[in-house]
């Protein structure tokens, strides 16, 4: 069993540019979609980071802090475990 990495840290890893304000309630940062390449000025994507989740709205990718940097770096889940563990050491 994975264990869960931090989606913000993963995120800010693998370059995902983030919009400046979080919903409080929610836990939700808009951000880009670095699989559909959103413009510039559209944040299409977000990310939950209560539930520690990525999503776009607009081609419908949805990962875990894990699949997420598997899918940018375009390794494996079970290498991509082991680059994270290395990172968060």
């Amino acid at each position: 069993m994975y264990k869960q990495f931090d989606i913000l840290r993963v995120t800010e890893e693998c370059g995902i540019r983030l919009k400046a304000n979080v919903r409080p309630l929610s836990g939700e940062i808009r951000c880009h979609c670095p699989f559909c390449a959103s413009t510039a000025s559209r944040y299409t994507a977000s990310i939950n980071t209560r539930r520690g989740l990525f999503y776009c709205h607009k081609c419908g990718e949805g990962h875990n802090a894990l699949t997420l940097y598997a899918k940018i770096v375009g390794t494996s889940n079970k290498q991509a475990h082991r680059e994270l563990q290395a990172f968060a050491a």
